[in-house]
């Protein structure tokens, strides 16, 4: 029977994992999904990394509305958006942690690693 409950323990943990990563734990703050890049770095600090890059969406176009070959040539149009992930290393024991930003706001948080 204790092998089960611990299980089920076990199992609990890594669902509340999961429901908690909407918040940013800092020293003596945290920041939430919403909060500005500017406010989370007054709160939480300078990140170990930023990275830049662009997150392809899908427009809705249909084939109908795509721009048509001219010449023979084909034109190829993906749309995205500028998004921004910082990493934070909160130490020994701890798992990394993973603000994206859109917009310059929290969008989400993602969990890395855990660091030993």
């Amino acid at each position: 029977m204790k092998i089960v409950s611990g299980v089920l323990f076990f199992i609990s943990l890594i669902f509340m994992h999961d429901a908690t990563a909407q918040t940013l734990r800092c020293d003596t703050d945290s920041a939430k999904i919403g909060d500005s890049k500017s406010v989370i770095e007054m709160k939480c600090g300078a990140p170990v990394s930023r990275d830049n890059f662009c997150k392809r969406f899908d427009t809705g176009a249909s084939e109908a509305e795509s721009p048509k070959p001219q010449d023979g040539v084909t034109i190829n149009v993906e749309q995205c958006e500028p998004v921004e992930e910082w990493t934070y290393n909160p130490g020994s024991g701890q798992f990394l942690t993973i603000p994206l930003f859109r917009g310059g706001v929290l969008e989400s948080i993602k969990y890395g690693p855990r660091i030993p």
